[in-house]
């Protein structure tokens, strides 16, 4: 009897050990920089010379959010742009260029975490830039009401534009562009380590995320993934996630259900020679998952050429007009 007075607390305390361990002994470490990105930052670079002025609209906490306007031709439509892990409104500037040469007024947002929009790499809570959406779609809202809207994104940015089109929010959009997604947990949609360029530490993330399905919030800030980049010399190049913003932004894992749930005009788009993941592998999975969504298959396109190559802008601008142009 005794014997087992002291096994019960023993066996109580286990699971807050095992998880304990794997929140204090688990943790992201960067990796070296990668070619395929980094060849790029003298491209980017570039932009300054013709970016937009940065403005701003306020959240419902009360901080101030950035983006770039791209004013386009009344009637052709409002395009949301969504950048990738670790970017800003800047590495969207090309593909924005492309859509307003077309006619369409993009917006080019600094997601919460971001850019000049908030504390870098972090956010106050889970799902808080779903919450930011809602509050700059009243604002464009306020001045363009009767335009269609297109939320686009690429690669983490993407995953997001696909859990924003899973959400009660999707009605608010006409349809949704996801560029180079990434897929949770996808053993063969994504390379290894997304083809070295994320370092996520995967034993704090499944502890943390244990631990929020029992309503436990407070150790949300603590950084599960890092970037193979370093931060810019501007100093607003969030190079490492909290669980947090990492869990705002990409999809569950599993992600199918969460895919399996749209149901508004979606279309999937991804490089040939995409670095970070299996582009022969998205039809397989999406299908799978939601055959009503169609992938196509950008040739000679690598990760980046998505948002910074013209190869790709001609294709993507004629998806973004059929979605404006459905009358369903």
């Amino acid at each position: 009897m005794k014997k087992l007075v002291y096994l019960i607390p023993a066996i109580l305390a286990a699971p807050v050990i095992i998880l304990g361990c794997m929140i204090v002994f688990s943790h992201p470490e960067a990796p070296p920089p990668l070619e395929a990105i980094e060849k790029n930052d003298a491209l980017i670079a570039s932009f300054y010379q013709s970016l937009p002025p940065l403005e701003f609209y306020q959240a419902r906490d009360g901080q101030k959010l950035a983006y770039r306007l791209y004013e386009g031709r009344p009637g052709r439509g409002v395009v949301i742009a969504v950048h990738g892990s670790t970017g800003s409104s800047i590495s969207m500037h090309a593909i924005a260029e492309a859509l307003q040469a077309r006619g369409q007024t993009v917006y080019a947002v600094d997601l919460r975490g971001h850019g000049e929009s908030g504390k870098l790499g972090d956010v106050s809570y889970i799902d808080q830039p779903l919450d930011d959406m809602t509050d700059l779609l009243h604002k464009i809202d306020g001045a363009r009401a009767s335009e269609k809207k297109i939320l686009l994104g690429h690669s983490l940015g993407g995953a997001f534009v696909l859990k924003v089109a899973a959400s009660r929010l999707s009605r608010k959009f006409d349809g949704f562009i996801a560029l180079s997604p990434f897929l949770s947990a996808s053993k063969s949609a994504n390379k290894p380590h997304a083809g070295g360029w994320a370092n996520p530490a995967v034993p704090r993330i499944i502890a943390l995320s244990i631990l929020n399905r029992f309503g436990v919030h407070i150790l949300d800030h603590l950084p599960t993934i890092a970037f193979a980049t370093e931060a810019n010399p501007k100093g607003n190049r969030a190079t490492i996630y909290s669980h947090a913003l990492l869990t705002s932004l990409a999809l569950p894992r599993p992600w199918e259900p969460t895919v399996a749930r749209i149901d508004k005009p979606t279309v999937i788009m991804i490089g040939e020679t995409d670095e970070l993941f299996n582009a022969a592998a998205y039809g397989p999975e999406i299908a799978s998952a939601n055959p009503k969504i169609p992938v196509v298959v950008v040739p000679q396109t690598g990760h980046m050429d998505m948002v910074l190559n013209s190869n790709a802008f001609s294709r993507e601008g004629v998806v973004v007009d059929r979605l404006l142009l459905r009358s369903d």
